[in-house]
């Protein structure tokens, strides 16, 4: 019915048409990077970066732990059948916030997204992971942490690209 007390013949099936498209968008993207590994599908290589987000009162060098980790989250990725390309058309980071919040024992978490590159717009974010945990500090290396990070990328990969 229109304001006038007349019926609209066109409101249902439009309403029915919005309702569809609606729908339709909904379920075909999926908005949450968490639960989105269908992203990875198709992917054959990407560039991988090792970064220290937040190093507070971590008694090792920041130095030697990025590169380190840039060359273990590199083997790792390769190890698993993972292609490893600067030129690659996205990213993948491992992102690293470490303390120690007190002496000997420190805390950290990695996380770890999937970047779609864009030229003309903002990267977008697609997939991402990570955990926490809290070790001796003889017990962080930047090997470890690196290979968490790979460790939770290639499991969703290979569920995406099955070899």
């Amino acid at each position: 019915m229109t304001m006038d007390g007349t019926k609209n013949s066109k409101a249902k099936p439009l309403a029915a048409l919005l309702l569809l498209v609606f729908l339709s968008s909904a379920t075909s993207s999926q908005v949450f990077p968490e639960l989105n590994g269908i992203a990875l599908k198709g992917v054959e290589k990407v560039d991988a970066r090792f970064v220290v987000l937040n190093w507070l009162n971590v008694q090792l060098n920041i130095d030697d732990f990025r590169t380190n980790g840039q060359s273990a989250l590199e083997l790792a990725l390769r190890r698993d059948g993972v292609v490893v390309d600067p030129s690659a058309p996205n990213y993948l980071i491992c992102y690293v916030f470490a303390s120690e919040p007190q002496p000997g024992i420190v805390s950290y978490t990695n996380l770890i997204e999937f970047y779609e590159y864009s030229i003309t717009d903002v990267h977008r974010l697609q997939w991402r992971s990570g955990g926490a945990s809290t070790v001796g500090r003889n017990g962080f290396d930047a090997g470890t942490v690196a290979r968490t990070c790979s460790d939770s990328f290639v499991g969703e990969w290979l569920k995406q690209n099955p070899k």
